[in-house]
């Protein structure tokens, strides 16, 4: 299995688990997971960065990128380790 179909069954996995915990909700969509499932593009390209992050700080790091090179554009989503099958919010 590659890393792109892994990560597809770890998030149809927790949104699953998401939608039957879930059960208040009227929202069509209960979980972020659902979401990408269903409307998200993989990116599986890796690019160059044109600076240099601190780690673990995805989020304000592409902040401040898209500040610095405007020309960039912002994507988030999910990513996994190869170590465990949990799929985590990334930018």
């Amino acid at each position: 299995m590659n890393n792109l179909d892994r990560l597809l069954a770890i998030l149809k996995e927790q949104a699953d688990l998401i939608d039957k915990l879930n059960t208040r909700s009227d929202f069509q969509y209960k979980s972020t997971q659902r979401l990408v499932l269903d409307y998200g593009k993989p990116f599986v390209t890796q690019v160059k960065s044109p600076f240099k992050g601190e780690l673990k700080a995805c989020f304000e790091n592409c902040l401040k990128g898209l500040l610095r090179y405007p020309n960039l554009n912002y994507c988030e989503g999910f990513a996994i380790s190869d170590d465990i099958d949990i799929a985590v919010s990334h930018a």
